[in-house]
């Protein structure tokens, strides 16, 4: 993906953070926000350009959440955004700060839905393949001896294992029954779920979570809709190769061996 320069007026020669930055604007700001307001304002003054998928890769974001604390500090007037015909995100203008910006801010309007904006990457991202963001969130629920019975059968395990190259952790198992049983994916959808983490090179089960519920509360309930919402991920170059039947791609490939009994304790007790 592209990267995106970054510029002001009145440019200084060192990073700086106003303090009407810190008095009026900071209190209301989440950490991604902030996070990526700070990083926006290091590499301004480190002459350094950046782009959506370098910050999401570097905090640990989805580019979602990164062009969501975009249009956050556009709305607050603190950066304006600049695109090309085509509507692809070419530059942050990084704005002086006045009260009289706070203060017009308070009457504007509620930041556009997924389904509403526009394509903000130099990579196109269609944002409206799937239904509108969802305002539910997800809670990772307090699993019980049931619960882990019920998935310690699940082909999930063995597909997960295959793609993480690892016998899996008791968060990693974690993780998966939270994909599985609370935000409802299917076994195909969590394996291609599994296989764009892979390709992108993120395996932690944080990171896995945190696309899922991304890709839950944009409604994606199947591999089709998933692969339009990421276009240009390209899967057939990231399949664990197996041998055997076609039908079943993990065919001759051995499970590993699980105390579930002690799982069953480290699940339970976190």
């Amino acid at each position: 993906m592209g990267n995106f320069n970054i510029y002001q007026d009145n440019y200084a020669d060192f990073t700086v953070v106003s303090n009407r930055f810190i008095d009026e604007y900071m209190e209301d700001a989440n950490d991604a926000q902030l996070k990526i307001y700070l990083y926006l304002t290091r590499m301004l003054s480190a002459h350094m350009s950046t782009g959506i998928s370098d910050i999401a890769d570097r905090f640990n974001y989805t580019e979602k959440d990164v062009m969501r604390a975009l249009r956050y500090w556009e709305k607050k007037k603190v950066l304006s955004l600049d695109y090309d015909a085509a509507r692809n995100l070419t530059g942050v203008h990084m704005l002086p700060l006045s009260s009289d910006r706070l203060e017009a801010d308070t009457s504007s309007k509620d930041l556009p839905s997924a389904e509403q904006a526009p394509v903000t990457s130099p990579t196109p991202v269609s944002l409206t393949v799937v239904p509108p963001v969802s305002e539910i969130t997800y809670a990772k629920p307090q699993y019980t001896a049931d619960d882990l019975s019920r998935f310690k059968t699940s082909q999930l395990i063995f597909i997960a294992e295959q793609y993480l190259h690892k016998t899996l952790t008791p968060a990693d198992l974690n993780t998966l029954m939270f994909i599985s049983q609370t935000l409802q994916f299917s076994d195909d959808l969590a394996d291609f779920l599994l296989q764009y983490c892979v390709g992108r090179g993120k395996t932690s089960h944080r990171y896995i979570e945190k696309v899922a519920i991304d890709w839950a509360q944009s409604g994606i309930k199947t591999p089709e809709q998933a692969a339009a919402y990421v276009p240009g991920f390209d899967t057939s170059k990231k399949k664990p190769q197996a041998n055997g039947n076609a039908a079943n791609k993990f065919n001759n490939i051995s499970q590993n061996t699980y105390d579930f009994d002690a799982l069953e304790k480290a699940l339970i007790s976190n």
